[in-house]
């Protein structure tokens, strides 16, 4: 568990990560699966995998753990070195970044795919 897979980000880390990402997207997508105001399509399936991606919330989440690779990867290694002030500061700098460029890749994947997405 303390082999280092890439960028000295050890498995243990990355295994950490990607658990998160899939407890935080199966909770976005049961979210909107309980919300979703009496729609429903022939099949509904809360656990069908690839409607789950067909619908965006699985790719949205896939999309934000790309982002936060490097990101986490500059804060926690690159600047392991520097006081907490300064990397606080970078991650003020890159969380709006974050979120904007991740928003606008996962609604132009989206569009290109014919998949819809929530707007606003």
């Amino acid at each position: 568990m303390n082999k280092t897979v890439f960028w000295g980000i050890r498995v243990k880390e990355l295994l950490l990560l990607i658990g998160l990402y899939v407890v935080f997207s199966f909770a976005y997508h049961l979210t909107l699966w309980l919300n979703r105001a009496g729609y429903e399509s022939e099949g509904d399936n809360l656990f069908d995998f690839v409607a789950y991606l067909d619908d965006g919330y699985g790719l949205q989440y896939i999309i934000f753990f790309l982002f936060t690779v490097p990101i986490w990867w500059l804060i926690f290694r690159g600047m392991a070195g520097h006081s907490i002030y300064k990397r606080l500061v970078i991650h003020l700098i890159t969380l709006p970044l974050f979120v904007f460029v991740a928003q606008r890749l996962f609604y132009y994947v989206n569009e290109s795919l014919g998949w819809g997405h929530l707007q606003g």
